[in-house]
């Protein structure tokens, strides 16, 4: 599972560095997309938004917070889509040549979707393995951790209200206030 989350953490770190350099490329070298003029300076903020959204988004993916995390994930998701869909478009229009930006962008996006693949298979497995939410206490991993405090409590290398404190925390419980 170590080696799953391992390749899942850089396919992803992968797809954004190589998404970065196809944006910066893109507003850079790209001579394939028919702006110019007054549009060009509006093209090349706005891949440079794109950037920005994408550094943002890869950094609150891995932020242990679960909703920080997801609003990571939309963020990377929307940029990848966006991507895809203008390398794609390129591609397929009948009058562009494929430029170095557009396949740089495409194979951003296909390391990005490999890495949500990759992270489909360790929900999966997890589900399976019923690793969280689980029933039996001989899985719980939380369970077990508060099992080799009570043990340490009982040899009495901690006090009783150490290893309470660590229960309470392990098992993410809320500490009732004593009334006077």
């Amino acid at each position: 599972m170590k080696i799953l989350k391992l390749i899942e953490k850089v396919t992803f770190v992968a797809s954004t560095i190589v998404t970065v350099v196809a944006l910066t490329l893109l507003s850079m070298l790209d001579t394939t997309l028919p702006i110019s003029g007054v549009i060009l300076p509006y093209f090349v903020f706005g891949t440079g938004f794109a950037v920005l959204i994408l550094l943002v988004g890869t950094f609150l993916r891995f932020v242990k917070h679960r909703p920080t995390s997801l609003v990571g994930d939309a963020l990377t998701v929307g940029v990848n889509a966006v991507v895809f869909s203008v390398a794609l478009a390129a591609i397929i229009s009948i009058n562009t040549v494929v430029d170095v930006s557009i396949i740089v962008a495409l194979v951003g996006t296909i390391i990005y979707i490999a890495s949500c693949l990759v992270r489909f298979i360790i929900f999966i497995v997890n589900k399976v393995n019923n690793v969280e939410g689980s029933d039996d206490p001989e899985k719980d991993p939380a369970i077990q951790n508060v099992l080799k405090w009570k043990a340490l409590k009982e040899d009495g290398i901690i006090s009783e209200e150490e290893f309470e404190a660590k229960r309470v925390k392990l098992l993410h419980l809320e500490k009732k206030e004593l009334k006077k």
